[in-house]
């Protein structure tokens, strides 16, 4: 097994209460998935759609805070054998009153996800998700917040912008048995925030099945 790689991230720009914003991701030819993630507070109701040059991300799972009327979402999204190049990538919703961040990622030999595990509240100034993983992972999160910009103990992938005092993060952390602790703190408490984390397992390397299969569909769009 081969542990999943990072290869490049991007931040997009604020979404300053906009219904889609979108980005440029020079995507590597190695990569075999690229994943969006970020977090904003919105008005409830609200639906999100997210794509590479066009073509729909699914997303791997979502944290709600809910203030009633509104609230505070940290979500993750992706999509296999991307095609390579400069490429856009766009967020989009369906109501203009959403104001964070999301950025992109590429990695190569990627696996399946794990089960999201996910945390959420109006109180306290530190969020942890314990995320089940191995050595043959890595774990990946997104957070949003209001006010004061926090602080992550893992390699941040998405340093946001405030917009509005709310910012959209995301960092990851290599895989360890049995779990990884994935942690934003410093914030200020009696707001809300959102977090949520997942696993991402690795392949067989260049020679496996999901590679091969990733390369003959980046042929087959030349």
């Amino acid at each position: 097994m081969t542990a999943p790689t990072h290869l490049s991230s991007v931040a997009g720009p604020v979404m300053a209460l906009a219904t889609s914003r979108s980005w440029t991701h020079t995507i590597e030819a190695d990569a075999t998935r690229i994943v969006v993630r970020g977090g904003c507070i919105e008005t409830d109701g609200n639906v999100w759609t997210v794509t590479v040059n066009g073509l729909a991300m699914t997303q791997v799972g979502q944290s709600v805070e809910d203030e009633g009327g509104s609230q505070y979402l940290a979500s993750i999204w992706y999509r296999d054998s991307p095609p390579t190049g400069s490429q856009t990538v766009q967020v989009s919703c369906t109501n203009s009153n959403s104001a964070g961040q999301f950025g992109s990622s590429t990695y190569k030999d990627c696996g399946s996800f794990g089960t999201p595990v996910t945390d959420n509240g109006t109180t306290g100034t530190t969020s942890s998700v314990v995320v089940g993983s191995d050595t043959n992972s890595i774990v990946l999160d997104a957070f949003v917040n209001e006010s004061s910009a926090p602080t992550g103990n893992q390699t941040a992938r998405l340093t946001a912008t405030s917009d509005f005092g709310y910012r959209g993060q995301g960092q990851d952390a290599a895989g360890a048995s049995p779990n990884v602790t994935m942690t934003w703190s410093g914030f200020d408490g009696g707001t809300g925030f959102a977090h949520i984390g997942v696993s991402m397992a690795g392949t067989g390397g260049g020679s496996s099945i999901a590679a091969l299969m990733s390369y003959m569909n980046r042929q087959r769009r030349r």
